[in-house]
């Protein structure tokens, strides 16, 4: 999620954060700077490169349930398919206490 919402930034433009289930998720980015949704767009190449279609988490860690698909805008916001705000995100993943956390108005992602 870190890795999505900084490429948001740097290349100014929408990635597409979509869970499938409860431990993998897929990264698109637009093709075009002015959308602000996926429905034309290729995988995000990964920090060395290859081009994840799906990130799938190691044996053992899931998300208690599957969290709901958004997006980042160019300024690392997250936002809905149509460019609207989103709310705070929070996730929680199986067997731990602490919940991942996407922050609304900044996209800053933590723990």
């Amino acid at each position: 999620l870190r890795y999505a919402q900084k490429t948001a930034i740097a290349q100014r433009r929408t990635v597409c954060v979509a869970f499938g289930g409860s431990n993998f998720i897929t990264l698109t980015i637009a093709a075009n700077p002015a959308t602000f949704d996926c429905s034309t767009a290729g995988a995000l190449s990964g920090p060395k490169g290859a081009a994840p279609v799906e990130l799938t988490a190691r044996p053992g860690v899931a998300f208690v349930a599957a969290p709901t698909s958004f997006n980042f805008n160019g300024l690392g916001q997250p936002i809905t398919g149509l460019g609207a705000s989103q709310a705070t995100q929070t996730m929680q993943v199986a067997g731990v206490d602490r919940a991942i956390t996407v922050e609304a108005s900044t996209g800053y992602v933590h723990e």
